[in-house]
């Protein structure tokens, strides 16, 4: 599970992200971006598994 970064609780997910989210994610991927771009300024979008 993902955890919250200040709660510690898990974060739980229930729907795949909208159409226009995955060109975005394709995007960053392409651009090497993953690894520090951050959903919310909280966590980095590696830790969802992208």
């Amino acid at each position: 599970a993902i955890e919250h970064p200040k709660t510690g609780e898990a974060l739980v997910f229930v729907a795949p992200p909208r159409d226009d989210m995955l060109g975005l994610i394709s995007h960053l991927r392409e651009a090497g971006e993953v690894d520090r771009m951050h959903v919310n300024s909280t966590v980095p979008l590696v830790r969802f598994g992208l």
